[in-house]
């Protein structure tokens, strides 16, 4: 079975890397050596009414945390953490029942950084990953895999030490949701924040 189903998650996410490197390094971008610290969260919660009725909720908490070396000017190399909790609660007829569950896995792959303009840094990346959940209704939950994982989308460099990445993202999921032979397709636009210590 397939699904398509656009989602935000994972604003964190899960940035990983592709391309190829061979554009001269006269421009702006990051220099061979540079180590890359990209850490994401995002909180959402929804609740949900049908005719003046409380029905329920969804409270989704999302951390992401990857680590980057630039083996070139160009080419990066990145691999990192990501976890995800969901609750859900019920109300009216359904009163105090709840459920939960949480994904955690990894994910890798390459990132290549083009030539920019003074502090405009365009990037594509490919890679991909896993999530294991774990939680209520989960006790026979299949690895979720995330082949490929493909992003674009630009640096606005802050001063030598950060940046503010703008990106598009998609990625194909297999046992979506960590349910046997679904597979999905994900949507996102995202924003994050990279840190580059000891870079001057």
């Amino acid at each position: 079975m397939n699904i398509t189903r656009p989602h935000g998650l994972l604003v964190a996410a899960l940035v990983t890397g592709w391309g190829a490197a061979i554009l001269p390094a006269s421009a702006a971008g990051l220099e061979k050596g540079t180590i890359e610290i990209a850490p994401a969260a995002a909180f959402t919660h929804d609740s949900y009414s049908f005719e003046g009725e409380k029905l329920g909720s969804t409270t989704m908490l999302a951390l992401s945390g990857n680590i980057g070396y630039c083996f070139t000017d160009r080419v990066e190399g990145e691999a990192g953490l990501v976890a995800s909790h969901v609750s859900v609660s019920a109300s009216g007829v359904d009163s105090g029942e709840s459920a939960s569950s949480t994904g955690v896995g990894l994910n890798g792959g390459l990132k290549i950084n083009f030539p920019g303009s003074g502090d405009v840094v365009p990037f594509a990346a490919a890679g991909l990953g896993f999530l294991s959940y774990s939680g209520d209704g989960f006790s026979d939950a299949e690895i979720e895999v995330l082949a490929p994982i493909v992003q674009a989308g630009v640096r606005l460099l802050v001063g030598p030490t950060g940046s503010i990445n703008l990106f598009a993202q998609y990625s194909h999921r297999i046992n979506a949701g960590g349910e046997k032979d679904v597979s999905g397709n994900q949507f996102a636009l995202g924003v994050g924040l990279s840190v580059f210590p000891g870079r001057k």
